[in-house]
């Protein structure tokens, strides 16, 4: 079966796609490529006249070779798929494998070197591995909010809630670009980590996603003072919440507030999506603290390759 790759801009993407996900909305792309200086397109796969498949990319020309970039502070590349759902699934599985190795020909023929996150729904990933692409597995814990219960975190998080409770932290939603740029820089400063952003892009990011209405943002307070801030994406298409930026004020560690945090916007959100991904867990400290939560894993993959590699 021949399936043809057509390399679209914003403004001609398929009606199907746009239902999937918010990582697949034209405004909520644009806001991330103007943010990091980059093109973003759809990679739309058809089958004759049937559209089958489509996945958002970001690119970046240097020195003439056009690459495909995975922006800092953008989790997944989502890969959508549009099939018949009375086709035979074993029949459905080797048209996704096929339509992934049609697009990685596709990238190895016009691009000098491709990395990006898909989605953790894509877990048969034979398609680009298949064509000399390199596959990274990644994880991520997932949050099942419709059967939330703080019994289930473990007992040190348990006693944390009680603490911060007595601490007399609260959550409050409204934004705060100020307070989330200290916490942000003292976060950063502490792990010594650096954004590909400047503060004035970071700010303007952030107000092109909630002119959208893509993220929200959450506060803890003591005294009316902003000890942390948590951004969530949120994701109607999937029913999924996503935990984008979380940073808190290192004074206040032995607070409790962070698994407060986490078990309030469990319960504030639960009646509004299905799932909260937690966004990483690819660090032991990061790992064994989500894991505290009850949360449930989940592998996703990086894939990458450049023209050396894929001959």
């Amino acid at each position: 079966m021949q399936y043809q790759i057509h390399h679209l801009p914003l403004d001609k993407l398929p009606p199907l796609a746009m239902k999937f996900s918010l990582y697949c909305q034209p405004d909520f792309l644009a806001a991330f490529a103007s943010a990091y200086q980059a093109e973003v397109f759809y990679l739309a796969t058809w089958n004759g006249t049937e559209y089958v498949a489509c996945m958002p990319v970001f690119e970046r020309k240097k020195l003439g070779f056009l690459t495909i970039i995975n922006p800092q502070l953008y989790y997944y590349h989502f890969l959508s798929f549009n099939m018949q759902k009375s086709m035979h699934p074993n029949r459905i599985q080797q048209r996704k494998l096929d339509i992934l190795e049609a697009i990685s020909h596709y990238m190895q023929k016009n691009y000098h070197k491709v990395l990006f996150n898909l989605n953790p729904e894509i877990q048969d990933i034979r398609g680009f591995t298949w064509t000399k692409m390199k596959a990274i597995p990644l994880y991520t814990y997932l949050v099942s909010l419709k059967n939330i219960n703080s019994s289930h975190f473990f007992v040190n998080e348990r006693n944390s809630i009680h603490k911060a409770e007595r601490e007399g932290v609260t959550i409050a939603e409204f934004i705060n670009y100020n307070e989330f740029i200290r916490l942000m820089k003292m976060t950063n400063q502490r792990q010594g980590r650096e954004l590909a952003l400047s503060e004035e892009q970071h700010i303007k990011l952030l107000q092109d996603l909630f002119n959208i209405q893509a993220v929200r943002q959450f506060n803890a307070l003591i005294d009316n003072k902003i000890i942390a801030v948590f951004l969530v994406l949120q994701d109607h298409g999937l029913d999924t919440v996503y935990a984008w930026q979380h940073y808190t004020d290192p004074a206040y560690f032995n607070t409790g507030v962070s698994p407060f945090f986490f078990n309030t916007l469990f319960n504030l959100l639960k009646d509004d999506f299905s799932t909260f991904d937690l966004c990483g867990a690819n660090h032991p400290a990061i790992s064994r603290y989500k894991a505290a939560l009850g949360a449930n894993l989940q592998v996703f993959f990086r894939i990458q390759g450049n023209m050396l590699t894929w001959k």
